[in-house]
Order: C-alpha cells, then structure tokens, then sequence
C-alpha cells in the first residue's frame, strides 16, 4: 500500500458509494476514501483556524438557554461599573 496525503482538502457534502456493478478494483475503492479523507483534513484545518482564533483560559462561561440560544460570558476579573449593562436581546 501506499500513502495518502491531501494536498488541497476540500469538504465535499456527497460521497461517492460503490455499487454492485462496479468492479472491485482499487481505485473504485479509494475514491471514497480520498473523500473521506479530504473532508476530514478540511475539517481539521477549518478547527485549528478557529482553536487560533478562540479565546481560552479562565472566564469563559457557556449557558445554552431554554430557545437554544447559545450565551457566552467573559469574567475579566474586573468589577462592573453601573454604566455597564446586560444585553436585553440575550
């Protein structure tokens, strides 16, 4: 066997399934896994953009409310001034 490195990943949402007419050649094999393999080389370069992009560390509060509304709390360790309200829309 030999190795199989995506080059340009790209996800693509179709995959192709093999078929009882097909033959059982190699290469009918590997064109489904070349596009599972790609998608998930997509989906890992698209998780490591965002893990870059993320803020990490102490503070972070996630709260999915009761309409599934995803609410994100940062503590800064600061105290809040009486100027500084909640968001209504949240």
């Amino acid at each position: 066997m030999k190795d199989y490195t995506a080059e340009n990943p790209e996800y693509k949402g179709d995959i192709k399934l093999l078929e009882t007419t097909d033959t059982d050649h190699a290469e009918n094999f590997n064109i489904t896994y070349r596009q599972l393999m790609d998608n998930t080389a997509a989906n890992h370069e698209a998780i490591e953009v965002l893990r870059e992009k993320s803020v990490q560390g102490a503070g972070l509060v996630f709260h999915v409310d009761a309409d599934g509304i995803l609410n994100v709390t940062y503590d800064d360790g600061e105290e809040e001034t009486e100027s500084e309200t909640d968001n209504p829309g949240s």
